[in-house]
């Protein structure tokens, strides 16, 4: 993506500004995240496949 020109001009507006520093954001890639997202993911498997209830559930009400 680095040699991609983002075309939102808010975006571009911003870093025309010299105290705008844009930083990648890797927080998502931690041991500590990737494990969380791991747990999460098999619990969420386990209660669908026992056909429990998840406090996680997506519903769409109408």
């Amino acid at each position: 993506m680095s040699g991609t020109i983002i075309q939102d001009s808010v975006f571009q507006l911003m870093l025309t500004f010299p105290n705008v520093v844009v930083t990648g954001h890797q927080g998502y890639f931690t041991d500590t995240a990737l494990s969380h997202i791991a747990h999460t993911t098999l619990e969420n498997l386990h209660h669908h496949n026992h056909k429990k209830p998840s406090n996680r559930m997506l519903t769409h009400n109408h």
